[in-house]
């Protein structure tokens, strides 16, 4: 997700200005298909053989209706949640009320979308639209300001998937802007066991191992963050400053020059800029 204001327990130590939020993979809610999948060409039929089954006229036309909807609530959110809210009224059943909970997250409406998507969880008896559903309800929620809401939903999406990394790099992350970095420290602890390459997860790790006062621990995490790959601001980022700490202004320098020159327009270039500003104008005349 574009996740909304930086937190402060990321702001880096040599700057008023805050590390960039860090994001998921995706940003949006996913658009997982509640509805009846969509038809598929039946194979030929060989001498022999009984017909194949004929697709069902109606579930088809749902089908159809269900793509268009989520279609229309990309391009015109309005328009989708009038058509998602009459379908719903007359017995659409999970799929109106996913379209109609995308159509309100466009609109940025995002407490509203959040209980759409907990509607849905409760609505439906398949296990991955449950799933799916709660994990839209926790976008929702954080960007609705509610990082606790957001927390609840993914502790019960965890209890349906213990231990899956994604949903615990997202609960450490809301759970860092309560202000329980020991408790989101050991989310991020428990999603590397799991999928122990996970450069996103080591730079976040990082960042609340410093703000714990454990710089040796983030400095290891964010040195394999960047060595995962090079091309992670938010390592490089962490790293110049754990540097800085560390007296080494000109490696910390080094790293806050590649974060301007990997991703020149970032949240996280603007900080490196003021970072190497003020490393500037505190070197020796």
């Amino acid at each position: 997700m574009a996740f909304a204001a930086p937190p402060a327990w990321a702001q880096s130590t040599s700057t008023t200005a805050p590390l960039p939020y860090p994001k998921r993979k995706n940003t949006k809610p996913k658009t997982t298909t509640p509805a009846p999948a969509q038809p598929q060409a039946q194979p030929e039929k060989t001498p022999g053989q009984p017909a194949a089954p004929k697709a069902d006229p109606k579930e088809e036309a749902e089908a159809r209706r269900y793509v268009a909807c989520l279609d229309s609530a990309k391009n015109s959110p309005a328009v989708a949640l009038q058509s998602a809210e009459s379908w719903k009224n007359s017995g659409g059943g999970p799929p109106a009320l996913h379209c109609s909970a995308i159509a309100l997250f466009e609109m940025k409406r995002y407490q509203e979308a959040a209980l759409r998507f907990e509607s849905l969880a409760e609505a439906t008896p398949k296990r991955d639209v449950k799933m799916g559903a709660l994990e839209q309800a926790s976008q929702a929620w954080f960007l609705a300001g509610r990082p606790d809401m957001a927390e609840k939903q993914l502790d019960t999406a965890l209890a349906l998937r213990p231990g899956d990394p994604d949903l615990l790099t997202d609960r450490g992350i809301f759970r860092a802007n309560l202000g329980r970095l020991p408790e989101a420290i050991g989310d991020w602890t428990e999603a590397l066991k799991k999928a122990p390459d996970r450069d996103d997860v080591l730079a976040l790790r990082a960042t609340a191992l410093r703000k714990t006062n454990q710089p040796d621990a983030a400095r290891a995490d964010a040195d394999r963050a960047v060595a995962i790959n090079p091309k992670n601001v938010d390592a490089l980022l962490e790293r110049g400053t754990l540097r800085q700490m560390a007296g080494d202004t000109g490696g910390a320098m080094e790293d806050w020059n590649a974060v301007k020159s990997l991703a020149p327009d970032s949240n996280a270039a603007q900080t490196a800029g003021t970072n190497l500003a003020r490393a500037a104008a505190a070197a020796p005349k």
